[in-house]
């Protein structure tokens, strides 16, 4: 937990300590420029990137219901695969209802029920069409089973394993469909698609489902 200096705050100036760390920003980039120098850190710091992302994909799936705005400008990888979360800018609540059932649509997408997962996906929706949404779940759900089935691929390239990738996927049928999702849905995706590249450098041959099903049960 980051210590505040309140003699120092006001109520324009938030002031914190400072802590010497690279943000998970930082180390994309410099996994770009300089990646022997960046192994070498790794090693000195006794950092395991498996370890890490598995860490930054639980944190994320247990602050759905408080920060749903992952930003890896504010996430600081510290000594021996910890991270710190520093300068959040806001902290929200999604409603109960949503948890719930985005919550079942994760766990029904991680045990394979796709035809489940699908209607719950369909909750969580603000307004449906009067329309037969039996085409739209039959494409929802074939998204759910492809994506399934490649995530157990190896090797893989990143978008097979990539849910922030199956997420958009699934939008783009809601979309052909006129099928809107709401604010929420919204906001988690932000927040996957802003994890998304750090999952990628971490844990790209990670089976995500396996993970998320680990996490629920």
């Amino acid at each position: 937990v980051v210590k505040v200096f309140r003699r120092f705050s006001g109520a324009n100036v938030f002031t914190t300590e400072f802590i010497p760390a690279p943000s998970l920003n930082d180390i994309l980039e410099m996994q770009q420029q300089f990646p022997r120098q960046l192994q070498a850190w790794y090693e000195s710091n006794e950092i395991s990137l498996k370890k890490v992302g598995r860490r930054l994909l639980e944190s994320y799936l247990r602050q759905l219901c408080e920060e749903p705005e992952f930003d890896r400008h504010h996430v600081l990888l510290l000594r021996k695969n910890r991270i710190a979360l520093v300068g959040i800018r806001s902290a929200r609540s999604l409603h109960r209802s949503f948890r719930s059932t985005y919550a079942m649509f994760l766990l029904s997408m991680a045990r394979g029920d796709s035809a489940k997962a699908a209607d719950c996906l369909f909750l969580l929706c603000d307004s449906l069409p009067p329309i037969d949404l039996t085409e739209a779940k039959r494409e929802v759900a074939a998204a759910l089973r492809n994506y399934s089935a490649r995530v157990r691929l190896f090797p893989a390239q990143p978008d097979e394993k990539s849910l922030c990738q199956l997420f958009r996927e699934i939008l783009l049928v809601l979309e052909r469909h006129q099928i809107h999702v709401g604010w929420q849905f919204l906001d988690v995706q932000l927040g996957w698609s802003k994890l998304d590249e750090s999952l990628r450098l971490a844990i790209p041959e990670e089976n995500m489902l396996k993970r998320i099903q680990g996490y629920f049960e």
